[in-house]
């Protein structure tokens, strides 16, 4: 255990750790844990073969200790030094009668306990009886005394999973709908470019028409002032007129 508890503070000094995850470390005692922790609020010791806690350190600050599935069969005595321990969960373990957990009354901060698979669960008015040796006691096994449901249970857990599910369905839909409304605008927007780049085009026909028509009256024009030159062809006698004509 001592071996783990050096890898799972990472370097840390152990006076600034906070957190402790030692499931399945196989341990009978617990061993190489100080009161040095002293800032230590979360303890978990699943399975680790625990079978008393004697010699558990004073730590002051814990507010939740996990030792399920180990072969407790008592001396909860020794975690009263943990004077602010608000959950503590013990289920499959070897309590089998209600002196066991008597001295978690001293505990005044407890409001949450699992016993859970413990022989001690199987006794006549068991819940009754837990409530009553333990009286700042809120939760057993994941229920209050009338039976409401623990807000940190896995119940709860779980339809909270559920909303925040549907929540998110929601949150798409919207932003499809969204999306939908601008891919609309966006086409609404094309139609009027395709207008006016249509209107263009008929424009520059109109124009090209125009210029085609202006083109055709300027050539008309041109033709009928160039008047091709008529060539006349004399013959010798009339020549020879025109020559004498012009001597005298």
């Amino acid at each position: 255990m001592e071996k783990r508890i050096e890898l799972e503070r990472r370097g840390q000094d152990p006076k600034d750790v906070t957190e402790l995850i030692l499931d399945n470390c196989r341990a009978a005692t617990v061993e190489g844990l100080t009161e040095e922790y002293s800032k230590l609020e979360i303890l978990s010791l699943i399975n680790a073969g625990l079978t008393t806690l004697k010699g558990f350190p004073s730590l002051p600050s814990l507010l939740q200790l996990e030792l399920s599935d180990n072969r407790i069969s008592g001396q909860l005595e020794y975690l009263k030094g943990c004077s602010k321990l608000q959950s503590l969960k013990l289920s499959n373990n070897r309590l089998s009668d209600l002196e066991v957990i008597a001295p978690l009354k001293e505990l005044a901060m407890l409001s949450s306990l699992d016993l859970i698979e413990c022989p001690v669960s199987d006794k006549d008015n068991f819940r009754a009886a837990v409530f009553e040796a333990i009286p700042q006691l809120k939760y057993l096994d994941g229920a209050g005394r009338n039976g409401e449901i623990e807000p940190d249970s896995d119940e709860d857990y779980e339809e909270e999973e559920e909303d925040d599910v549907s929540g998110s369905d929601e949150g798409e839909d919207e932003e499809d709908d969204g999306l939908n409304d601008e891919l609309g605008s966006d086409e609404s927007g094309s139609d009027d470019d395709g207008s006016e780049v249509e209107g263009k085009e008929n424009g520059e026909d109109e124009k090209e028409n125009g210029d085609e028509e202006n083109a055709e009256v300027n050539g008309e024009g041109s033709e009928t002032e160039e008047q091709p030159s008529k060539k006349i062809k004399l013959d010798d006698d009339e020549i020879e007129e025109v020559t004498e004509g012009a001597k005298s």
